[in-house]
């Protein structure tokens, strides 16, 4: 598992992406996509975007520490990293936690859901970290 191929410029769409919208991306030349939105813990999205191109990078922008279970996470990695290598980076944050009944510190959870992705064999260079700015 190799590093992903961001390229010095990408698009983020603060939505869902179609397909359609992927490959044009490419065809504009850009290395990757960023999408934020909801996610499943499949990561079911990110398929239909790389199976119409051939070089850009996905990345989720973010996976909710909150709502989506590690081990679902790190399985839905390994899936799309067998089927697509290196075109999928898996950005996580501590969202917020109100989408979840559980409250703990934001840093603590996330330093646990990072050794779970750990354990599960998600490569570190393979993963990016998102956090909420200061409200004033």
């Amino acid at each position: 598992m190799g590093e992903s191929k961001l390229n010095r410029y990408g698009v983020w769409k603060g939505g869902p992406v179609t397909p359609e919208q992927a490959r044009t991306i490419e065809d504009l030349g850009y290395g990757s996509v960023w999408v934020g939105g909801v996610f499943t813990a499949d990561l079911a999205y990110v398929e239909p975007l790389l199976a119409v191109t051939e070089n850009l990078t996905v990345a989720s922008g973010i996976v909710n520490i909150w709502t989506s279970p590690v081990d679902e996470i790190a399985a839905a990695f390994h899936r799309i990293e067998a089927a697509y290598p290196g075109r999928f980076l898996l950005g996580v944050g501590a969202g917020h936690p109100e989408a979840s009944a559980e409250y703990r510190k934001p840093y603590d959870a996330l330093v646990e859901y990072l050794d779970g992705l750990d354990a599960a064999g998600v490569p570190k260079e393979r993963r990016v970290l998102a956090a909420l700015g200061p409200r004033c």
